[in-house]
């Protein structure tokens, strides 16, 4: 599959779309990220798909780890989203994955779209 630039990878094993910090720090890593999340629209099946190449899951559907935090990578838990939420439910005896449950999803389409 094509690239908007060399330095954007071509081939590489599962990795995390949204959201990764570090693709959004540099003009050129940004361009890569654009050009993987973008959506196309297929005339044949009139729907919208991944680009060319780009193939994408939806992790830990009935847990909570996708939207725990935006970026885990990022220290001291800086973008917590849910995570106070999902220990203050844990508190009260709620278990993730079981009596507490995510269904995380991609953003990126809508929800006649799928």
């Amino acid at each position: 599959p094509s690239s908007p630039h060399w330095w954007c990878a071509r081939q590489a094993d599962w990795f995390r779309l949204w959201l990764d910090t570090k693709e959004l720090l540099l003009d050129a890593l940004t361009q890569c990220w654009a050009d993987n999340i973008r959506l196309m629209w297929n005339e044949t099946t009139g729907a919208m798909q991944n680009a060319p190449g780009v193939e994408t899951r939806t992790p830990d559907f009935g847990g909570v780890s996708a939207f725990s935090e935006l970026d885990p990578s990022l220290p001291l838990h800086a973008s917590s989203y849910f995570r106070d939420l999902i220990a203050a439910l844990e508190a009260r005896g709620y278990v993730a994955g079981s009596s507490l449950l995510g269904a995380p999803y991609d953003f990126r389409y809508a929800p006649s779209s799928k």
